[in-house]
């Protein structure tokens, strides 16, 4: 019966995962476009990527090597920018946890840590200066 329940999650994790990347690729074009432009490497054609669900239906093999048949012609937002992120790896890595993706993400280089309260006190003399300033008054 555990097994019935955790066969039954995966799928539903994996029938989840392909409105997710549709969604975001229409709604949230900004998130998609940053994490994009984090993300390194390039695909192996493993065609992973194609059977989580289920085998779409474009998905053949081209001289021993999986393809698309509207590659040339038109893609879907979701196939076109997969991965997205980590999770779809992690969605891809269920199907096929011996074959290794070609992409990974690197860190935010401009991602700091929040500034600590004492960096945000403004000094006795800043503060008094801003007094003025507002108030049109030299000192």
């Amino acid at each position: 019966m555990r097994l019935v329940k955790k066969i039954r999650r995966l799928r539903f994790k994996l029938i989840w995962g392909t409105p997710r990347r549709l969604l975001l690729s229409i709604c949230r074009p900004g998130y998609v476009s940053k994490s994009l432009s984090r993300r390194r490497g390039s695909c192996r054609r493993c065609g992973v990527c194609c059977r989580l669900v289920w085998r779409c239906r474009f998905f053949h093999h081209d001289h021993g090597l999986p393809a698309c048949k509207l590659h040339g012609r038109f893609r879907f937002p979701n196939c076109i920018h997969f991965p997205i992120d980590h999770r779809d790896l992690a969605d891809r890595d269920l199907i096929s946890p011996y074959t290794t993706c070609g992409f990974w993400w690197v860190r935010e280089e401009n991602h700091q840590k929040p500034a600590k309260a004492s960096e945000h006190r403004i000094s006795r003399h800043g503060l008094e200066q801003n007094r003025q300033n507002r108030d049109g008054s030299a000192g």
